[in-house]
Protein backbone atom coordinates (compact mmCIF):
# COMPACT_ATOMS: atom_id res chain seq x y z
CA UNK A 1 0.00 0.00 0.00
CA UNK A 2 1.34 3.23 -0.74
CA UNK A 3 1.80 6.06 1.57
CA UNK A 4 -0.73 8.26 0.87
CA UNK A 5 -3.22 5.52 0.70
CA UNK A 6 -2.14 4.71 4.42
CA UNK A 7 -2.77 7.58 5.56
CA UNK A 8 -5.94 8.23 3.89
CA UNK A 9 -7.31 5.17 5.86
CA UNK A 10 -5.23 6.17 9.27
CA UNK A 11 -7.19 9.33 9.00
CA UNK A 12 -10.65 8.00 8.31
CA UNK A 13 -10.27 5.33 10.96
CA UNK A 14 -10.06 8.59 13.21
CA UNK A 15 -12.65 10.31 12.11
CA UNK A 16 -14.93 6.98 12.51
CA UNK A 17 -13.35 6.29 15.91
CA UNK A 18 -12.56 9.67 17.90
CA UNK A 19 -14.75 12.37 16.33
CA UNK A 20 -18.03 10.86 13.95
CA UNK A 21 -18.40 13.02 11.33
CA UNK A 22 -21.24 13.54 8.51
CA UNK A 23 -20.76 10.79 6.50
CA UNK A 24 -20.22 13.23 3.39
CA UNK A 25 -16.86 13.81 5.35
CA UNK A 26 -15.52 10.95 5.32
CA UNK A 27 -16.41 10.24 0.83
CA UNK A 28 -14.50 12.98 0.37
CA UNK A 29 -11.81 11.59 2.23
CA UNK A 30 -12.48 8.44 0.65
CA UNK A 31 -12.32 9.89 -3.23
CA UNK A 32 -9.65 12.47 -2.43
CA UNK A 33 -11.70 15.50 -2.27
CA UNK A 34 -10.70 18.92 -1.08
CA UNK A 35 -8.81 17.18 1.41
CA UNK A 36 -5.22 16.42 0.53
CA UNK A 37 -3.93 19.18 -0.98
CA UNK A 38 -1.26 18.55 -3.87
CA UNK A 39 1.61 20.65 -1.39
CA UNK A 40 0.52 17.75 1.06
CA UNK A 41 1.04 14.71 -1.36
CA UNK A 42 4.36 16.46 -2.82
CA UNK A 43 5.98 17.03 0.47
CA UNK A 44 5.00 12.92 1.76
CA UNK A 45 6.18 11.49 -1.84
CA UNK A 46 9.84 13.70 -1.13
CA UNK A 47 9.56 11.97 2.70
CA UNK A 48 8.98 8.51 1.56
CA UNK A 49 11.47 8.95 -1.04
CA UNK A 50 14.70 10.12 1.09
CA UNK A 51 13.67 7.59 3.61
CA UNK A 52 13.54 4.92 0.96
CA UNK A 53 16.99 6.08 -0.28
CA UNK A 54 18.85 5.32 2.82
CA UNK A 55 17.27 2.01 3.03
CA UNK A 56 14.23 2.40 4.97
CA UNK A 57 10.79 0.61 3.79
CA UNK A 58 7.03 1.89 4.80
CA UNK A 59 7.02 -0.76 7.36
CA UNK A 60 9.41 1.58 8.97
CA UNK A 61 7.35 4.36 9.04
CA UNK A 62 4.45 5.25 12.03
CA UNK A 63 1.38 7.18 10.95
CA UNK A 64 -0.38 9.33 13.83
CA UNK A 65 -3.24 10.98 13.47
CA UNK A 66 -5.92 13.60 15.41
CA UNK A 67 -8.08 15.59 14.25
CA UNK A 68 -10.18 18.92 15.36
CA UNK A 69 -13.28 20.54 13.68
CA UNK A 70 -11.65 21.89 11.00
CA UNK A 71 -7.99 20.55 10.28
CA UNK A 72 -6.76 16.80 10.63
CA UNK A 73 -3.03 16.56 12.55
CA UNK A 74 -1.27 14.25 10.74
CA UNK A 75 2.64 12.76 11.42
CA UNK A 76 4.55 10.24 9.61
CA UNK A 77 7.48 9.26 11.69
CA UNK A 78 10.56 6.97 11.11
CA UNK A 79 10.14 5.13 14.42
CA UNK A 80 13.76 3.95 13.56
CA UNK A 81 15.58 7.03 12.78
CA UNK A 82 12.96 9.06 14.88
CA UNK A 83 12.98 11.86 11.91
CA UNK A 84 9.49 12.97 11.42
CA UNK A 85 6.87 14.71 8.73
CA UNK A 86 4.24 16.65 9.76
CA UNK A 87 2.04 18.91 7.56
CA UNK A 88 -1.11 19.67 9.01
CA UNK A 89 -2.72 22.90 7.66
CA UNK A 90 -2.53 21.16 4.49
CA UNK A 91 -5.28 18.96 5.70
CA UNK A 92 -8.77 19.84 5.91
CA UNK A 93 -12.24 18.99 6.60
CA UNK A 94 -14.13 20.79 4.02
CA UNK A 95 -17.54 22.13 4.72
CA UNK A 96 -20.54 21.01 2.53
CA UNK A 97 -20.62 24.94 0.68
CA UNK A 98 -17.01 23.94 -1.18
CA UNK A 99 -18.79 20.96 -3.23
CA UNK A 100 -20.24 20.61 -6.44
CA UNK A 101 -23.71 19.48 -7.19
CA UNK A 102 -22.57 16.44 -8.55
CA UNK A 103 -20.22 15.88 -5.48
CA UNK A 104 -22.99 16.24 -2.91
CA UNK A 105 -25.61 14.62 -4.54
CA UNK A 106 -23.03 11.29 -4.78
CA UNK A 107 -22.36 12.08 -1.34
CA UNK A 108 -25.67 12.03 -0.04
CA UNK A 109 -26.52 9.19 -2.33
CA UNK A 110 -25.67 6.65 0.56
CA UNK A 111 -27.77 8.87 3.32
CA UNK A 112 -31.07 9.52 1.02
CA UNK A 113 -30.58 5.54 0.68
CA UNK A 114 -30.36 4.56 4.43
CA UNK A 115 -33.75 7.10 5.09
CA UNK A 116 -35.54 5.19 2.15
CA UNK A 117 -35.01 2.00 3.75
CA UNK A 118 -36.08 3.26 7.13
CA UNK A 119 -39.49 4.47 5.73
CA UNK A 120 -40.17 1.17 5.46
CA UNK A 121 -40.77 1.36 9.16
CA UNK A 122 -43.65 3.55 8.34
CA UNK A 123 -46.73 1.54 9.43
CA UNK A 124 -45.17 -1.66 10.96
CA UNK A 125 -45.71 -1.27 14.28
CA UNK A 126 -43.84 -4.08 15.22
CA UNK A 127 -40.54 -2.90 13.11
CA UNK A 128 -40.99 0.53 14.98
CA UNK A 129 -41.02 -1.45 18.27
CA UNK A 130 -38.04 -3.50 17.26
CA UNK A 131 -36.30 0.01 16.41
CA UNK A 132 -37.06 1.30 19.60
CA UNK A 133 -35.96 -1.88 21.72
CA UNK A 134 -32.22 -1.02 19.80
CA UNK A 135 -31.66 2.10 21.63
CA UNK A 136 -31.63 3.90 18.60
CA UNK A 137 -34.17 6.06 18.40
CA UNK A 138 -33.27 10.17 18.93
CA UNK A 139 -36.09 12.07 19.27
CA UNK A 140 -35.86 15.17 17.18
CA UNK A 141 -32.58 13.87 15.84
CA UNK A 142 -33.50 12.79 12.10
CA UNK A 143 -29.82 13.09 10.64
CA UNK A 144 -28.32 10.61 13.19
CA UNK A 145 -30.95 7.77 12.90
CA UNK A 146 -31.34 7.87 9.39
CA UNK A 147 -34.89 8.93 9.43
CA UNK A 148 -37.28 11.67 7.83
CA UNK A 149 -39.88 13.89 9.93
CA UNK A 150 -42.35 11.20 8.51
CA UNK A 151 -41.00 8.08 9.80
CA UNK A 152 -39.82 10.00 13.30
CA UNK A 153 -43.00 11.00 14.03
CA UNK A 154 -44.18 7.31 13.61
CA UNK A 155 -41.86 5.97 15.41
CA UNK A 156 -42.12 8.37 18.08
CA UNK A 157 -46.19 7.63 18.21
CA UNK A 158 -45.30 4.29 18.83
CA UNK A 159 -43.28 4.93 21.65
CA UNK A 160 -45.67 7.00 23.00
CA UNK A 161 -48.54 4.30 22.67
CA UNK A 162 -46.19 1.96 24.45
CA UNK A 163 -45.53 4.54 27.60
CA UNK A 164 -48.77 5.15 27.73
CA UNK A 165 -50.15 1.37 27.42
CA UNK A 166 -47.46 0.93 30.09
CA UNK A 167 -48.96 3.98 32.64
CA UNK A 168 -52.19 2.15 32.22
CA UNK A 169 -51.58 -1.26 33.03
CA UNK A 170 -49.80 0.28 36.17
CA UNK A 171 -53.05 2.04 36.84
CA UNK A 172 -55.11 -0.54 36.17
CA UNK A 173 -53.07 -2.58 38.83
CA UNK A 174 -53.42 -0.24 41.39
CA UNK A 175 -56.52 -0.31 41.32
CA UNK A 176 -56.84 -3.93 41.40
CA UNK A 177 -54.69 -4.08 44.41
CA UNK A 178 -56.95 -1.54 46.03
CA UNK A 179 -59.82 -3.63 45.59
CA UNK A 180 -59.10 -6.27 47.25
CA UNK A 181 -57.25 -4.58 50.18
CA UNK A 182 -60.56 -2.85 50.66
CA UNK A 183 -62.60 -6.07 50.91
CA UNK A 184 -59.66 -8.35 51.77
CA UNK A 185 -56.32 -6.27 53.63
CA UNK A 186 -55.93 -6.00 57.73
CA UNK A 187 -57.95 -3.24 59.47
CA UNK A 188 -54.76 -0.84 59.22
CA UNK A 189 -54.84 -1.33 55.66
CA UNK A 190 -58.48 -0.41 54.76
CA UNK A 191 -57.89 3.05 56.98
CA UNK A 192 -54.69 4.02 55.55
CA UNK A 193 -56.45 3.72 52.14
CA UNK A 194 -59.89 5.55 53.90
CA UNK A 195 -57.85 8.76 54.88
CA UNK A 196 -55.38 9.07 51.94
CA UNK A 197 -51.95 7.71 53.56
CA UNK A 198 -49.65 5.63 52.58
CA UNK A 199 -50.80 2.17 51.36
CA UNK A 200 -49.38 0.69 48.49
CA UNK A 201 -46.77 -1.37 50.13
CA UNK A 202 -48.62 -2.11 52.92
CA UNK A 203 -50.98 -3.81 50.54
CA UNK A 204 -48.32 -5.70 48.49
CA UNK A 205 -46.72 -7.64 51.58
CA UNK A 206 -50.78 -8.84 52.71
CA UNK A 207 -51.41 -9.58 49.30
CA UNK A 208 -48.25 -11.50 49.05
CA UNK A 209 -48.69 -13.51 51.95
CA UNK A 210 -52.44 -13.92 51.37
CA UNK A 211 -51.43 -15.94 47.89
CA UNK A 212 -48.72 -18.33 49.45
CA UNK A 213 -48.58 -21.17 51.47
CA UNK A 214 -45.84 -21.43 54.37
CA UNK A 215 -43.63 -17.87 53.37
CA UNK A 216 -43.26 -15.12 55.32
CA UNK A 217 -41.43 -12.07 55.23
CA UNK A 218 -37.40 -11.56 55.93
CA UNK A 219 -36.66 -11.79 59.35
CA UNK A 220 -32.54 -11.38 59.42
CA UNK A 221 -30.53 -8.61 59.30
CA UNK A 222 -28.54 -7.43 55.86
CA UNK A 223 -26.95 -10.57 54.83
CA UNK A 224 -22.65 -10.13 53.99
CA UNK A 225 -23.39 -12.48 50.74
CA UNK A 226 -25.80 -14.57 48.72
CA UNK A 227 -26.06 -16.68 46.28
CA UNK A 228 -28.90 -19.32 44.35
CA UNK A 229 -27.86 -22.70 45.25
CA UNK A 230 -27.10 -25.13 41.94
CA UNK A 231 -25.84 -28.05 43.90
CA UNK A 232 -29.04 -28.63 46.71
CA UNK A 233 -29.38 -31.95 48.78
CA UNK A 234 -32.14 -34.05 48.42
CA UNK A 235 -33.69 -33.01 51.05
CA UNK A 236 -33.79 -29.30 50.18
CA UNK A 237 -34.62 -30.53 46.76
CA UNK A 238 -37.87 -32.34 48.50
CA UNK A 239 -38.64 -28.78 49.94
CA UNK A 240 -38.23 -27.40 46.93
CA UNK A 241 -40.87 -29.42 45.15
CA UNK A 242 -43.23 -29.36 48.10
CA UNK A 243 -43.48 -25.54 48.17
CA UNK A 244 -44.42 -25.69 44.06
CA UNK A 245 -46.76 -27.54 44.35
CA UNK A 246 -48.33 -25.79 47.34
CA UNK A 247 -47.57 -22.41 45.20
CA UNK A 248 -48.19 -23.33 41.62
CA UNK A 249 -48.51 -19.90 40.35
CA UNK A 250 -44.84 -18.31 42.07
CA UNK A 251 -41.43 -18.54 40.94
CA UNK A 252 -39.29 -20.22 44.12
CA UNK A 253 -35.53 -21.42 43.85
CA UNK A 254 -33.17 -22.24 46.43
CA UNK A 255 -30.47 -19.55 47.90
CA UNK A 256 -27.94 -20.03 50.88
CA UNK A 257 -26.84 -16.65 53.09
CA UNK A 258 -23.80 -15.86 55.02
CA UNK A 259 -24.00 -13.95 57.99
CA UNK A 260 -20.43 -12.12 59.42
CA UNK A 261 -20.67 -11.08 62.99
CA UNK A 262 -17.72 -8.55 64.02
CA UNK A 263 -16.48 -8.77 67.36
CA UNK A 264 -16.90 -4.93 68.39
CA UNK A 265 -13.86 -5.19 70.44
CA UNK A 266 -11.74 -7.50 67.97
CA UNK A 267 -10.38 -9.43 70.39
CA UNK A 268 -11.68 -12.52 68.48
CA UNK A 269 -11.92 -13.85 64.47
CA UNK A 270 -15.61 -12.86 63.24
CA UNK A 271 -18.15 -15.01 63.43
CA UNK A 272 -19.35 -16.55 59.92
CA UNK A 273 -22.68 -18.77 59.65
CA UNK A 274 -25.10 -19.54 56.98
CA UNK A 275 -28.65 -20.04 56.56
CA UNK A 276 -30.60 -21.29 53.09
CA UNK A 277 -34.41 -20.56 52.10
CA UNK A 278 -37.04 -20.82 49.73
CA UNK A 279 -36.90 -17.87 48.22
CA UNK A 280 -40.49 -17.48 46.22
CA UNK A 281 -41.47 -14.23 43.85
CA UNK A 282 -44.74 -13.67 43.95
CA UNK A 283 -46.97 -11.58 41.08
CA UNK A 284 -48.67 -8.88 42.90
CA UNK A 285 -51.26 -6.46 40.36
CA UNK A 286 -48.21 -3.79 40.37
CA UNK A 287 -44.85 -5.84 41.03
CA UNK A 288 -42.86 -8.80 42.10
CA UNK A 289 -42.63 -9.48 45.73
CA UNK A 290 -39.95 -11.75 47.52
CA UNK A 291 -40.95 -13.69 50.48
CA UNK A 292 -38.64 -16.40 52.02
CA UNK A 293 -39.06 -19.61 53.91
CA UNK A 294 -35.85 -21.08 55.80
CA UNK A 295 -35.16 -24.58 55.30
CA UNK A 296 -32.34 -27.51 56.64
CA UNK A 297 -28.83 -25.89 55.85
CA UNK A 298 -27.13 -28.89 54.10
CA UNK A 299 -24.52 -27.56 52.09
CA UNK A 300 -22.58 -29.54 49.20
CA UNK A 301 -21.06 -26.13 47.93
Amino acid sequence: MKLIEKVKKAIIENLEKENPKPYYDLWCLKNDHAIFSESFTEWLSTFLEKELSKGYTEDDLTIYVSNSVSHIYCAVTNRISGLSFSRSQFISIPNRSQFTKQQLTEADAPILEAIAQNRKIIGNIEAAKSFLDSGKFLQNNLKAMYFDQETHDFVLSVKTQIEKDKEDAIEAGRNELRQWAEKEGSELLKLRIKHGQNWLNIAQEEYAIAHTVGFGFWEYDAVDDDWDVKNATLEQLQELEKAQAENPNCEIKITRSKFIQEDPHGDYEPEITHRTFLECAVKTPVSTYILYKEIKDISNE
